[in-house]
C-alpha cells in the first residue's frame, strides 16, 4: 500500500463547542513554553487508531461501524497527565466508566474483519500539548462533563503548518451513506 492510495485514519469522539471551550481554558492555565499546543480543531479522544487505509479498507471500516450502535456516553475529564517518554500532556478521566470501555471493545471487535488489531490498551485522553518539557502540573481541574452521542472516522492530513484532522464520516449520522477514499461525507 503506497502513501498515494492510502491515508492514516482513526475513530474518535469529537468535543462539542462547550467541551472545546473548557479544554481551551485548561490549556490557557498550563505553563508558558510547556510545548506545542494542539490546535483546538485537532482535539479529540481516539477510540481506535487504524493507521494506513486504502479505499477498500476504508469501505470495510465504514460498513462495519455502520452496523453497530453507539450508546450515549458521559465522560468526566478531570485529570491532567502525561505519557512517560512521549512528551505528551493530556486531559482525561481519572476513571474510565464501563460503558465507554464496553463500547470501545465492541468497536474494536467490529473492526477486526477489516484487519484492525489494537496496538495497546485503551487510555481515554485528549492530547493538549506535544513536545512537552517535563511533567504536567499536579493540579486539580474542574471536571469537564462531555456527553458523547456520536463519533467520527478521521483522516490525518499533513500540511506545512502541521497535521490537520479531517472528518471522513460521522456515526450514526453518515452510516447509510457511501464513503469514498479521500472524500468527506461529514
Amino acid at each position: 500500500m503506497s502513501r498515494d492510495d492510502s491515508q492514516r485514519v482513526f475513530f474518535a469522539l469529537l468535543p462539542d463547542d462547550r467541551v472545546r471551550e473548557a479544554l481551551a481554558a485548561v490549556v490557557a492555565r498550563l505553563p508558558p513554553g510547556a510545548g506545542r499546543k494542539v490546535p483546538p480543531a485537532n482535539r479529540h479522544l481516539t477510540l481506535a487508531f487504524i493507521g494506513d487505509a486504502d479505499a477498500g479498507r476504508l469501505a470495510c471500516l465504514h460498513e462495519r461501524v455502520s452496523a453497530t450502535s453507539m450508546p450515549a456516553l458521559t465522560l468526566y475529564l478531570d485529570r491532567l497527565g502525561g505519557f512517560e517518554g512521549s512528551r505528551v500532556w493530556w486531559c482525561g478521566p481519572q476513571a474510565v466508566d464501563e460503558p465507554l470501555l464496553s463500547w470501545v471493545r465492541q468497536l474494536e471487535t467490529a473492526l477486526e474483519p477489516c484487519g484492525y488489531r489494537s496496538r495497546q490498551a485503551f487510555r481515554a485522553h485528549v492530547t493538549l500539548i506535544r513536545g512537552a518539557r517535563g511533567q504536567p502540573p499536579a493540579e486539580t481541574i474542574d471536571p469537564i462533563r462531555w456527553e458523547a452521542h456520536s463519533y467520527a472516522l478521521m483522516a490525518s492530513r499533513p500540511t506545512p503548518a502541521g497535521v490537520r484532522y479531517e472528518v471522513l464520516a460521522r456515526y450514526p449520522e453518515d452510516a447509510g451513506m457511501p464513503l469514498s477514499a479521500g472524500a468527506s461525507v461529514g
